[in-house]
């Protein structure tokens, strides 16, 4: 695989495939974020800790095509510390070669084989909610999540969305955050889902 991207588009791209990344598994390959080149000059970043799965796209100049698993805390940091021109990145056998100008590092790549098969999810029912608003819902009810591992359900917001009623539940056992807004346009389907 070899492919070079822009300095800022793949720091981007990593920044948000790094946040599916596990930072306490006992699975080395659960720290790794996967990156498959397409000849068409699509670039596909997928990270999962296995409870969250990630993937993000971005576009490249790909000379060869591949999949490799590199290390994805040490790849952002590298990345990170480059100076702003063209990332390339190349992979032969175990190794991969990331390189900016005049700096250049070789990392340890792992088997894109041993990685977890990303979750096929099928769209039953699709909404579109402005970002402002979800935000900051999400800003108010958020502080009453569970951080209680053993009761899952509570470590979610129960969404809720009726018509023109967009409303938002959050609570840890011991406190209830409840937050609702009217949406200007309503939605054409009503949904109820617990959202990590």
């Amino acid at each position: 695989m070899k492919l070079t991207m822009a300095r800022g588009e793949m720091l981007e791209a990593l920044s948000v495939a790094s946040r599916g990344l596990s930072s306490r598994s006992t699975l080395p390959i659960l720290s790794g974020i996967l990156m498959t080149a397409e000849s068409g000059g699509a670039v596909t970043l997928n990270s999962t800790d296995l409870e969250i799965a990630i993937r993000c796209s971005a576009t490249a100049l790909v000379e060869r095509e591949g999949t490799i698993i590199v290390p994805g805390k040490l790849t952002f940091d590298i990345v990170r510390s480059l100076p702003e021109a063209a990332v390339t990145i190349s992979a032969e056998g175990e190794n991969a070669s990331i390189s900016c100008g005049q700096a250049s590092f070789t990392i340890r790549i792992l088997r894109a084989d041993d990685f977890p098969r990303f979750p096929e999810v099928g769209v039953d029912k699709k909404t579109t909610l402005p970002a402002t608003v979800l935000s900051e819902m999400v800003g108010h009810v958020g502080r009453a999540v569970s951080r209680d591992e053993t009761r899952p359900v509570l470590t979610g917001i129960l969404v809720v969305l009726d018509g023109p009623t967009l409303r938002m539940v959050a609570t840890d056992s011991y406190r209830l955050a409840v937050k609702e807004v009217v949406l200007d346009e309503p939605a054409t389907e009503e949904l109820e889902v617990v959202v990590p």
